[in-house]
């Protein structure tokens, strides 16, 4: 089953330690995306759902850390919109653990489309400064 998302180097941001986790990230979401073809269980997409939600914490908060380890904190609509995409997986996964069919491809979209555009626009955005500082 071909992948939702594939990893090219236009969404390298230039820091090894941050590709490695947006690329994490990405198997992740191939995952839920491959379990939800294969009709896996509501429970296996519970799990899967349940490591997006903490890597996505771990991601953000080291992202975030990184930035204001040098001086490029950052800013507080990154932050927001950080806080915003957990709060949306978080929903996703409850509604899920509710029973509610949500696992569709409005969700795996969303997750596709937010993640890229994400690291395309907002990433990008310090790729330069902090980068070259990092690796």
């Amino acid at each position: 089953m071909a992948d939702l998302i594939i990893w090219t180097d236009k969404y390298s941001v230039g820091c090894n330690y941050i590709d490695q986790q947006h690329k994490k990230l990405i198997d992740i979401i191939n995952e839920l995306h491959s379990a939800f073809m294969g009709r896996e269980s509501k429970d296996k997409l519970g799990e899967i759902l349940s490591e997006l939600v903490d890597y996505t914490k771990y991601h953000f908060s080291a992202e975030e850390e990184m930035l204001k380890k040098h001086g490029f904190g950052p800013s507080d609509l990154h932050k927001k919109q950080h806080q915003e995409f957990v709060e949306k997986i978080e929903i996703f996964k409850k509604r899920h653990e509710l029973g509610d069919e949500i696992l569709g491809f409005d969700m795996l979209n969303f997750l596709k489309d937010w993640l890229l555009n994400h690291i395309l626009k907002t990433d990008m955005s310090y790729s330069k400064p902090v980068c070259s500082k990092v690796d």
